[in-house]
C-alpha cells in the first residue's frame, strides 16, 4: 500500500459515525454549496432533473440510476404535503431547508425523530459512497459561489451572489440588490462570546482540524443555527398536548426552497 493510500485509509477510519452524523446535521443542500455527502438530501431526479446532482454523482463514479435504486431499496414512505419529500424520506432535504414533508415525517406526532432521521441519511450515505472516499466527500463540493453584476434586458443592473456549477450549466441567484445599494454597516453582524467546557472546545478544534469547519467561530455559528432549526415547531406540526393543559402550541411556516 502506498503512503497516500495508507493515509487515506487511516483518515477514513478516524471518521466516526458521530462525526458523520454531525456533518449531515449541519450541511446545506448540494445545490446550496454543500459537500458531496449532501447527495443524501437531493431531490428525486426522476421528477426534478438536476445538473448539480449529476455532476456530484459523476465525481463519485455513480449513475442516476444507482442513486435512485439505493433510495428505492431503502424507501420510507412520507406524506406529500408540499412536495419537498417526493413521497420518500430518502429524498427529504437538509435540516437547513424548509420542508413540511420532512417535518411531518420527522417531528410529527408519529415522526421518527431527529436522531433516527440523521441515522437513516447516514445509512444511505454509506450505501452510496465507499468508506475510503468519505473524507473527500466531507469537503469536496461541485458548486462555487460567484459575485457579479446582472443586467436585465431593460438595462436594470443589480449586484448578485450566485451559486452553481458553470460546467454543469446551472447557476442560481442567492442574493441580489440594486447596484447603488449601500454596503452593510459594521453592525450587520454581532459578536457573541461563548464559554465552553474544555472537552467541548477540544472537540470543536478536532472538527476544525478535520476540515469540517474553517474555524471555531464557524462551528459555533453552525451549532446555533442548527439549534434554532430544531427548537422551532415545524409547519403543520402540533406539539403533543400536556395532560394538564388542553391548549396546543402554534406553528410556524416552513417550505423547501
Amino acid at each position: 500500500m502506498s503512503p497516500a493510500s495508507a493515509s487515506a485509509t487511516q483518515t477514513a477510519q478516524a471518521l466516526t459515525e458521530r462525526q458523520l452524523v454531525e456533518a449531515l446535521a449541519s450541511c446545506p443542500q448540494l445545490c446550496d454549496g454543500g459537500p458531496l455527502i449532501s447527495i443524501v438530501y437531493c431531490c428525486d431526479p426522476r421528477r426534478r432533473r438536476c445538473a448539480i446532482l449529476e455532476a456530484a454523482l459523476g465525481e463519485l463514479g455513480l449513475t442516476v440510476e444507482r442513486f435512485v435504486e439505493v433510495a428505492e431499496e431503502n424507501r420510507v414512505p412520507v406524506k406529500e404535503i408540499d412536495g419537498t419529500g417526493f413521497g420518500n424520506l430518502a429524498f427529504c432535504p437538509s435540516l437547513l431547508v424548509r420542508s413540511r414533508d420532512r417535518d411531518e415525517a420527522v417531528f410529527g406526532d408519529e415522526g421518527c425523530g431527529l436522531t433516527k432521521y440523521l441515522e437513516y441519511k447516514l445509512s444511505l450515505l454509506k450505501r452510496l459512497i465507499p468508506e475510503e472516499r468519505l473524507p473527500e466527500a466531507l469537503t469536496k463540493r461541485v458548486v462555487e459561489r460567484y459575485a457579479g453584476v446582472l443586467l436585465s434586458e431593460g438595462g436594470h443592473a443589480v449586484k448578485a451572489v450566485l451559486v452553481g456549477n458553470l460546467e454543469a450549466g446551472g447557476l442560481r441567484v442567492l442574493r441580489a440588490e440594486p447596484l447603488d445599494a449601500p454596503e452593510p454597516g459594521p453592525l450587520s453582524e454581532a459578536f457573541l462570546g461563548v464559554r465552553l467546557p474544555r472537552d467541548v472546545l477540544e472537540q470543536v478544534d478536532a472538527l476544525v482540524k478535520a476540515g469540517l469547519a474553517s474555524s471555531r467561530s464557524e462551528c459555533v455559528r453552525k451549532a446555533v443555527l442548527l439549534f434554532l432549526q430544531t427548537v422551532k415547531p415545524p409547519f403543520g406540526f402540533r406539539r403533543p398536548r400536556s395532560p394538564r393543559s388542553s391548549s396546543s402550541s402554534g406553528s410556524s411556516a416552513r417550505g423547501r426552497a
